[in-house]
């Protein structure tokens, strides 16, 4: 997808993943669409069980029928294959091994029942987004000195408590812009297909 404004027109190419602004230098690409967790360095093989269920966490693997199901749809290390058991074992036993942005995405996935994630570039650095299942909110991922997230409503046009990734008022614009229009066009579209 491409977008490029010109004399306060609105052009859209939804040939191409990328955004850019004609006249300037604001580009947003989208790199991929999905997540994949990485291998935990010193994660021991063996099993552990959690509710009756064989859990490995270093091939990030479980027995529950979730995870049977969603094998079926994801590639290996897709962070949507993680099912309850997964999670519980990761952040119970091992998240000190994980780095913040996989916890932070875990996490994100099953309390706040985030879907696919997107990796975007922007300004030089890489963002991640994730939409939540009901597709009512963006959450942006943006490391500064850690990874932190916001929270954006695409129907509202808003930032959660007003706090948006950047202290550039165009930055926070150009990103929402982005947002919205992958909302629209992939997200709903694929909806309604």
């Amino acid at each position: 997808m491409k977008i490029s404004f010109d004399n306060d027109e609105i052009i859209v190419d939804l040939t191409e993943s990328r955004i850019k602004q004609v006249g300037g230098d604001k580009e947003i690409t989208l790199s991929k669409k999905n997540f994949l967790i990485p291998t935990l360095k010193g994660m021991p093989k063996t099993y552990h069980y959690y509710n009756r269920n064989k859990v490995n966490p270093y091939y990030l693997n479980c027995t529950c029928k979730e995870y049977r199901d969603s094998i079926k749809l994801y590639p290996l290390r897709d962070i949507r294959r993680m099912c309850k058991h997964i999670f519980f074992v990761l952040t119970r036993d091992f998240s000190a091994r994980i780095d913040s942005l996989t916890n932070l995405l875990l996490e994100h996935q099953f309390w706040k029942k985030i879907t696919d994630v997107y990796e975007i570039n922007f300004n030089s650095e890489k963002l991640y987004l994730s939409f939540n299942k009901e597709y009512k909110f963006v959450l942006v991922y943006r490391k500064q000195v850690e990874w932190k997230f916001y929270t954006f409503f695409p129907s509202n046009d808003i930032w959660d408590n007003n706090l948006p990734p950047y202290k550039e008022l165009e930055n926070n614009k150009f990103l929402s812009y982005f947002i919205k229009q992958l909302y629209y066009t992939d997200i709903k579209s694929s909806l309604a297909s």
